[in-house]
């Protein structure tokens, strides 16, 4: 993995525009709109587009005084997707940066998405995204660590030229891209996912943003089965990929954590074996990613999550092919 922090190079110039798609998001939307409005940048918009809530979200952003912010709501079908869509119709940059309403940043968070865009000619940006807690013994924590190995392995595979997994809580791109992406738009997640597929598809430039300013902060999800909820929703788009590489590293991760289960019922000293080889590879990989983002006291959950992740990987591939899930209220089939 090589991630090295960046140097802020440019002056924010170019008008650039924040979209941000939200769903029942009233308790967010006041520390949403404060992250952003502090940027360093002196001439952006931020459109925030309410895609059919039914709680006090829309008569809160109806209610916002900031001359940077414009909320519309989304006039096409129902998902995030159709929203961020409404959004990127009325942008008025070529440059867009997405994030998630419960996302909060740093000044510099706009610069940093937006200069390789404006300067460099990249066409996608991809920055890092963790999990806030309020204390290490928390599940909270334990959720963290578990989305930092998803973050360590999207941004590595990334930094080294092989690019696979992206967050749209944190991300920026040319609108050309947006608009001639095929983002399968029947299914309601994936839209981050299947962007970077299109851009790696045409052979363009994709960007991993490997700064700790550029960092956005998320919450954890409520309970457990909110959590699992989320991951069998993520899970479900990857019969959809196009990438080769990235229906790759989804079905070695399921089958190597199978093969693990199988070893446990018919030889425990091959299990044993191949459970400390994985474990020393992970614990490398997210050892290098906490310590650059100065997150290393998560790897205290390091063996629990290991041991978990060796069923739940299983479990999350195998129901994510066969039930559906429900997201921001909306129950989904297969």
């Amino acid at each position: 993995m090589r991630l090295r922090t960046s140097k802020i190079t440019g002056e924010g110039k170019e008008f650039v525009s924040v979209v941000v798609a939200v769903r029942n998001e009233q308790a967010n939307i006041k520390g949403l709109i404060l992250s952003l409005v502090q940027q360093d940048w002196s001439d952006y918009e931020i459109i925030i587009v309410d895609d059919y809530s039914n709680d006090g979200t829309w008569q809160k952003l109806k209610a916002v005084d900031y001359e940077k912010v414009r909320a519309v709501r989304n006039y096409l079908s129902q998902g995030k997707k159709f929203a961020l869509y409404c959004g990127v119709q009325q942008a008025k940059s070529n440059y867009i940066i997405v994030t998630d309403a419960d996302c909060r940043h740093s000044k510099y968070w706009l610069r940093l998405m937006a200069l390789p865009l404006i300067k460099e000619g990249v066409s996608l940006t991809m920055g890092n995204v963790m999990i806030r807690y309020a204390s290490l013994w928390s599940l909270d924590a334990l959720e963290g660590l578990e989305f930092a190995s998803l973050q360590a392995s999207g941004l590595g595979s990334a930094a080294m030229g092989r690019p696979f997994m992206a967050n749209g809580a944190n991300m920026g791109f040319v609108r050309s891209l947006w608009q001639e992406a095929d983002l399968c738009r029947g299914h309601p997640s994936g839209d981050d996912m299947f962007l970077l597929h299109e851009a790696v598809g045409k052979g363009l430039h994709v960007r991993v943003v490997a700064d700790k300013r550029a960092t956005v902060w998320t919450h954890a999800q409520a309970n457990i089965w909110r959590f699992l909820d989320q991951r069998i929703r993520w899970a479900s788009k990857t019969g959809l990929y196009k990438d080769w590489w990235s229906s790759a590293v989804a079905v070695i991760v399921f089958l190597s954590n199978l093969l693990l289960i199988v070893w446990t019922l018919v030889s425990f000293g091959k299990f044993l074996i191949f459970f400390v080889l994985k474990a020393i590879v992970d614990l490398l990989l997210l050892g290098l990613y906490l310590s650059f983002y100065k997150q290393t006291k998560l790897l205290v959950w390091f063996l629990v999550e290991e041991i978990l992740y060796i069923f739940y990987a299983v479990s999350i591939g195998i129901f994510s092919q066969f039930i559906g899930f429900e997201w921001k209220g909306t129950r989904y089939s297969k």
